[in-house]
């Protein structure tokens, strides 16, 4: 726990900011990148990027997802610390 941490003060975000860049290489190949920016009222700021590349073949959606690229440490609400770095398969079926 933090020193300075206190569950009664205002922690919300001052400034938040979410873009995406999606692009398609081909009919079936997507990619995109999420980029995340926020201050918290206390003046901590983080940036996170995600990326994800899709494939759509028939029937099937295959998907991998890298989160947090870069490691970035941050908190979102309370003290819990979000994780780290990781990465996602996705199999997607379709009848």
């Amino acid at each position: 726990v933090r020193a300075n941490f206190s569950k009664y003060i205002i922690n919300s975000l001052n400034h938040h900011l979410t873009a995406r860049l999606k692009s398609q290489f081909t009919k079936n190949l997507t990619h995109s990148f999420v980029y995340k920016f926020a201050e918290r009222a206390t003046g901590e700021s983080y940036s996170v990027v995600d990326a994800q590349l899709k494939l759509l073949i028939p029937g099937l959606e295959l998907t991998v997802t890298a989160n947090n690229i870069f490691n970035t440490d941050y908190v979102e609400t309370g003290i819990v610390p979000m994780p780290k770095g990781n990465v996602l398969f996705g199999i997607r079926s379709f009848f």
